[in-house]
């Protein structure tokens, strides 16, 4: 269950951001998860719940979404868009496919509140 880790390390990284921009608490924040990322979407609200508790995101709520993944077929040479991880041109079917970071994970804007 590498949602855990990945929750553990979001509150990190909201924890590092409240020292450089000086906010003491956290009450939204908005995930862009790539679909190549595998992350199962209950599993990631379960572990940061988990892993908000007595932090400043305690309480936080977390909004996630899943983006498409952007490719190209090497053998029709036709750019594809995918919701799966399913790695095989829509078009002609081959698995001769090129996808772009697809398994990134961004923090977008997020509600915060200054001491």
């Amino acid at each position: 269950m590498h949602e855990l880790a990945l929750a553990q390390n979001i509150i990190e990284l909201l924890e590092e951001q409240a020292v450089n921009h000086q906010f003491s608490k956290v009450k939204q924040v908005w995930l862009e998860i790539g679909v190549m990322a595998c992350v199962e979407v209950p599993a990631l609200h379960f572990g940061l719940d988990v892993a908000a508790r007595h932090t400043l995101a305690d309480n936080a709520r977390f909004h996630i979404t899943i983006a498409p993944a952007q490719g190209w077929c090497l053998s029709c040479n036709q750019p594809f868009t995918s919701q799966t991880s399913t790695l095989c041109c829509p078009f002609c079917h081959s698995g001769k496919v090129q996808i772009d970071d697809s398994s990134r994970m961004r923090i977008t804007p997020m509600k915060s509140r200054r001491p």
